[in-house]
Formats: structure tokens, sequence, C-alpha cells
């Protein structure tokens, strides 16, 4: 049911996809759907990284891949600064495996150190001139660890992902489809923000040629921007093989 309300409604979509630009008729992989539905004086902020190190060498990956987390909002009042409401984990790579998915990783926030098993993982196999490119997503809630250790308002934050299995050989290597990057996404609230519903769809999906077709609900568009973090691998399979976290809103 659309949420409704008699004031001013800003509604926000989060689109947290994991898109793999090849098509796919892997049953483990997962629809975008309605994960989390939030309401209140919100907004929110995101940053992402990658592993891989070299436009040049689509084989090179790094150990660890970090991203500037955007500071939440410092207000005049600093008992109207924001806080924390929820915040999420995303992140993609190739397998080594049909069916692998790494779900133990070490998520850094300014210096310490969150070492975590996926609440939730995502698995897909692209079959190409018979060989078989396996990838997979995870997913953790990451809010108590972002609470106790985000940057004052006004002050922007250091967030880094390490110890994910990203396969850099064969077979995605030959083909340039080695695939590693996070994406985090910190839903905050406070009386200056205007009153918000944030809608969070996520999902696991492949698609190559094609286009995928969304049909959100549970918001009102007024009017409309987006902004998107995405890890690509161009190559010989197909121009940009990527795992893809985005980001929809209206306001």
């Amino acid at each position: 049911m659309p949420v409704v309300s008699t004031g001013v409604l800003r509604c926000y979509l989060i689109l947290a996809l994991f898109f793999l630009a090849l098509c796919s008729n892997d049953a483990r992989a997962e629809s975008v759907t309605l994960f989390r539905s939030l309401a209140g004086n919100l907004d929110f902020t995101s940053a992402g990284g990658t592993f891989r190190t070299s436009n040049a060498n689509a084989c090179a990956i790094a150990t660890s891949a970090s991203a500037m987390l955007p500071a939440l909002p410092a207000q005049p009042n600093p008992a109207d600064n924001p806080t924390v409401r929820e915040a999420y984990l995303y992140y993609a790579a190739s397998a080594n495996a049909v069916g692998f998915a790494d779900d133990q990783v070490a998520l850094t926030l300014n210096g310490s150190v969150l070492n975590l098993t996926a609440d939730r993982t995502f698995t897909t196999t692209f079959p190409f001139n018979g060989t078989n490119y396996p990838f997979y997503g995870g997913f953790e809630d990451i809010t108590a660890f972002v609470q106790a250790n985000t940057s004052a308002p006004g002050v922007s934050g250091t967030v880094s992902l390490s110890g994910l299995d990203v396969n850099d050989g064969a077979p995605h290597c030959a083909v340039s489809a080695v695939v590693g990057g996070f994406a985090v996404v910190v839903v905050y609230e406070g009386p200056a923000e205007d009153f918000r519903v944030v809608n969070v769809f996520d999902g696991f999906q492949f698609f190559r040629g094609s286009q995928v077709t969304l049909a959100p609900d549970n918001f009102v568009i007024p009017r409309r921007r987006s902004t998107a973090s995405n890890w690509s691998s161009p190559g010989r399979v197909t121009q940009a093989i990527r795992a893809r976290w985005a980001v929809s809103l209206s306001s």
C-alpha cells in the first residue's frame, strides 16, 4: 500500500542492485524486490569502491577497496544533528567456482574493523561458449557498527572492504570478466530533514543485450533524480560486465 501523508511527503527510492551485464537463466539469481521501507525525517548517503586497480589490465585487483563516506550534514543547532537510522553493506565479485559465495569479509570504518559473516549471499552463473562464469554478491546490515563508528556531522569518513575472494584467474581473466566491488548505504534521520519514505529494493540479476524492467511501488514521485555506483570490467564477453549498485531518488 502506498504511504500517504497530509503534509509534504518526499519519497526516496533506493535500488540496491547487483547487475551483471550478461543474460542468464540461473534459478539462483534473485529478482529485484522490495527489501526495506522506512518513513520519517530521513535522508541518506552512500559510498562505493572497486578492487580493480588498472584500466589497462582487467585482471589486476587489490586486496582491499576503499572510499570516502560523505559527511552527515551538521546543523547550526547541534541538537538537530542527524543520527544513523540504518546502514547496509553490499558487495559483489567474480567467483572461483559455480555456487561459491564468500560470506566472510572485513569492513573498516574510520579505523574500526568489523569482521562479518554476510546476512545474505547471492550467486549466479553465465554460460558462454561452453564455459561457466560464476559471480556472487553479499549483503550485511551494518547499522550498529556504523552508529558506533561514524564521523561527527560535517566530517567525512573513510570506509574500506578487505578479505573479499575475487577470482582474478581462469576463466574470468581470459575474457576480462574479473569483478570486485562494494557499496555502503547509510540512512540517517534528524529534525532538520523533510518527511520522506525510503524504499530499499535489492536483488542479483544478469542481463545482456536486453533490459531489466522494474515496477517498484510504495512511493509517489513529484520529481526525480538518480545516481549510481558500478564496477565494470570491459572485455570480449560483452562491452561491460558489471556488478552494479544504483540509487534512484525522488524528492
